[in-house]
């Protein structure tokens, strides 16, 4: 089977139902689970607030670990990428469900729980996500057909952000209550196993690991720490990805405690993720005429000076709006990008300047 055959639509389908259910994982999270933890189970803000902290600069630990650990788990009958995410999302769904309720039903140890249970996260969450990420290099090896598969994993996860940013404050209601969230996280265990689960099963892997090229940890700490394009791309993303986190905890709190109404982040995340359509589209336009790396530039640059427009009045809900939207045109710039520069990266060998005496593949895939 050639490895650049045109990807049909059956398999596209399986892929976006793959990409949706690693949504609702950082989704939930990112917006909900600190106000959950303070005002249902009662924990203190400051110690919530340690944890994410701990477990940020954990992540820059864990994921290149678990990358290694995912991309030397052996080949099987059913594929490589394909395994590794099925147990993944069966594995991080058990979790997921411990992270919400173990410290909602505890009668002691609350705290400690949740700092088991989240930090597991951090490593079962990249299980998941580094092998659906894994397997747009690996589906095929046409350049075109991943940049199509990269829009698709970007118009997904805004339709998916759209999802939990309407439907969340609406099944929540009141921030103080358990019922809402209750029957939000168990119906995103659902999605997290079942449709991971039935993505995986859908896909293709048509480029397999080459015998005699693997890379050793101490590659991976050289790829990582020398000045290349993967690792500017890298710390780049954790920046990025990092800022997004801070930006959809803190905005829950700004909605109760500011704006005076969690309902209204029902509206502004559908003006967002209706806002982001035309940077996907710009995405494209400057994508081909400059290149990927100054397209995805400018998305940075749109998201890091639109959100400081609310600093103009912090309650005002057009001000708001307008920030908001034009910050999500800078987002729908950088999604497309994201996804589709990592595929390249890692469908590629990476080959340092001369001199330094080092030449790595990033992954180790020929055609099947």
């Amino acid at each position: 089977m050639s490895s650049n055959e045109k990807i049909g639509l059956k398999e596209k389908i399986s892929f976006a139902f793959a990409n949706m259910g690693n949504i609702p994982v950082t989704a939930l999270v990112n917006s909900f689970l600190l106000i959950f933890y303070t005002n249902v189970v009662g924990l203190d803000p400051a110690a919530c607030a340690t944890l994410f902290l701990i477990a940020r600069i954990l992540d820059g630990v864990n994921d290149p670990i678990v990358g290694y650990v995912v991309d030397h788990f052996p080949n099987t009958k059913h594929g490589h990428f394909r395994v590794t995410l099925m147990i993944g999302s069966f594995l991080c769904a058990l979790n997921y469900l411990l992270l919400w309720f173990g410290p909602m039903m505890a009668t002691g140890f609350k705290l400690g729980i949740a700092y088991i249970s989240y930090l597991l996260l951090g490593i079962l969450f990249p299980v998941m996500d580094i092998s659906l990420n894994s397997l747009l290099p690996v589906m095929t090896s046409d350049a075109r057909e991943r940049d199509k598969l990269s829009g698709l994993k970007g118009t997904i996860y805004l339709l998916g952000s759209l999802a939990v940013g309407v439907v969340g404050p609406l099944v929540i209601g009141d921030t103080s209550k358990s019922g809402g969230y209750i029957a939000l996280v168990a119906g995103a265990a659902v999605i997290i196993f079942l449709f991971s689960f039935i993505g995986a099963w859908g896909v293709k892997e048509r480029i397999k690991a080459a015998p005699g090229q693997s890379y050793s940890i101490k590659d991976l700490y050289r790829i990582i720490t020398k000045k290349t394009g993967s690792s500017k791309f890298f710390l780049a993303s954790l920046l990025y990805t990092t800022s997004s986190y801070v930006s959809s905890t803190v905005s829950t709190y700004n909605y109760i405690y500011i704006i005076g109404d969690f309902s209204m982040m029902s509206a502004i995340s559908m003006v967002t993720v209706v806002a982001m359509f035309p940077g996907i589209i710009l995405s494209g336009i400057l994508s081909t005429r400059i290149g990927k790396k100054y397209t995805y530039v400018i998305g940075l640059l749109a998201c890091l000076c639109f959100p400081m427009l609310r600093l103009i009045n912090v309650v005002s809900i057009p001000v708001l709006i307008i920030s908001s939207a034009l910050a999500s045109c800078g987002a729908g710039i950088i999604v497309p990008q994201l996804y589709s520069i990592q595929a390249d990266n890692d469908g590629l060998w990476w080959n340092l300047k001369p001199g330094r005496g080092l030449k790595v593949p990033l992954l180790r895939y020929q055609v099947l």
